[in-house]
């Protein structure tokens, strides 16, 4: 047996599929962010339920990384994409009236739109927005925060997942174009505002997650809106990456939540529950600068854009939304599940703060409620990645990731969320028994 299969005899089909893979595909995985010490391969997926090849059966609190807001297979969406296979899934030339039909939703419902271009994925459409940015404000420099994840492009890897000290972060990034982003800390108003008294000229837009649920972080009062101020004041752009809050916080996103309108949004994920599908959102008087428009000057093309299957279903994931109480039951049992868990934490006294908001959650274990992400890097990760190892062995899918929120869908129910509760008190006292012997 391989040391790679050697921890894995209760999976042996999905052991088997994991060195096939390890023979093809580069450390059997098609994103950094999806290898675990789990040999789990997913066989099929229905509501909030998993089932891997080897017959197991988990329910799932990951959500492919909050892409999932409906549930898998979720019928509406299922149908509607089966019926556009049939019709046509690209054609490469024009427009498609349900392409237009998605960006009227898109302009009703996000507060700062006035138009919107479709992309295949979170990454693209924030690559773009800097893009833009850039061309708008005839500036080369950014600002992001700490923890805050916005593509794997060279332009917004840097403190993305780790500490950065000044380092590009990331091997192959190029190092001019690390050189153009600042990272400040989330949260850190008066940081932000050093910064820009410093570099102001040069800044040609600040990014950032509304809520930045890749880091576990809640805006502190004041802090958006200070960098809404800040930006206007330089002439520099606020750029809302709502790739994870659009769509799952609201119909209106964190924006509509916080009644903050930002110049340029990003938008994925729950878009389109879980269809490779994304979108760049804002005012005419900047998308018209892309050359998507007659005499725009920003380059802007994708074979995939608007493909028809993405779009079908992210008409039919914002038509559920439109119709029914979608977000009041998501937020409903994220309270149930935040609540739950602190509770558990204080059953089984274990320093802990749950964080999150919505259909989101996390539990970290630290006696302190994170401000910044330097708060977050001081969280206990090995006992966090026990805990989660331990629910995915009690058949509930948190992703056993450093410090991965997790979060509720649609198809979730009470009795879902009694069984996930139940698991975690179990969970998280195995966990404290291996990790503190």
């Amino acid at each position: 047996m391989s040391i790679h299969a050697r921890h894995y005899t209760r999976y042996t089909e999905s052991a088997a599929i994991l060195q096939r893979a390890l023979r093809v595909i580069p450390g059997a995985a098609n994103s950094w962010t999806r290898w675990t010490d789990n040999a789990i391969s997913v066989a099929r997926a229905r509501g909030a339920r998993l089932w891997d090849v080897d017959g197991r059966e988990y329910l799932d609190f990951h959500g492919a990384f909050s892409a999932i807001i409906l549930g898998h297979a979720f019928p509406a969406v299922a149908d509607a994409v089966a019926a556009q296979a049939h019709d046509a899934v690209l054609v490469g030339i024009g427009r498609t009236p349900a392409e237009v039909e998605l960006a009227e939703r898109l302009v009703r419902h996000v507060p700062s739109a006035e138009q919107a271009l479709l992309a295949p994925s979170g990454s693209d459409a924030t690559y773009s927005a800097i893009r833009l940015a850039r061309a708008v404000t005839r500036r080369d420099c950014i600002v992001k925060f700490a923890g805050c994840f916005h593509g794997p492009h060279d332009y917004v890897l840097r403190s993305a997942t780790d500490a950065d000290d000044g380092a590009v972060g990331a091997d192959g990034v190029l190092t001019a174009a690390a050189r153009t982003v600042t990272t400040c800390e989330y949260n850190d108003l008066e940081g932000v505002r050093e910064v820009f008294t410093q570099r102001g000229e040069q800044i040609a837009a600040v990014v950032v997650e509304p809520i930045a649920f890749n880091a576990s972080l809640f805006p502190e009062p004041g802090f958006l809106e200070g960098l809404r101020q800040i930006t206007r004041a330089y002439g520099s752009l606020l750029i809302f990456d709502e790739v994870i809050t659009g769509f799952r916080v609201g119909l209106g996103g964190a924006q509509g939540h916080f009644a903050i309108a930002p110049d340029l949004t990003t938008l994925g994920k729950a878009m389109g529950n879980g269809t490779p599908v994304a979108a760049l959102v804002g005012p005419e008087r900047h998308m018209s600068r892309f050359a998507t428009t007659p005499g725009g000057t920003v380059p802007y093309s994708g074979t995939h854009n608007g493909n028809g299957l993405s779009v079908a279903a992210a008409n039919a994931t914002i038509g559920v939304m439109e119709r029914e109480p979608v977000h009041d039951h998501l937020t409903r049992l994220g309270d149930r599940m935040r609540a739950g868990l602190r509770e558990i934490a204080r059953e089984c006294d274990v320093p802990a703060v749950v964080t999150g908001h919505g259909s989101i959650y996390n539990m970290l274990f630290t006696d302190r409620a994170p401000k910044t992400f330097a708060d977050i890097l001081r969280v206990d990760e090995p006992l966090f990645l026990a805990y989660r190892n331990e629910m995915v062995r009690r058949g509930v899918l948190e992703m056993p990731l450093p410090l991965m929120r997790a979060q509720v869908m649609y198809s979730h129910t009470d009795a879902d969320v009694d069984r996930a509760l139940e698991t975690a008190r179990d969970a998280l006292r195995a966990a404290r028994a291996a990790t503190s012997s």
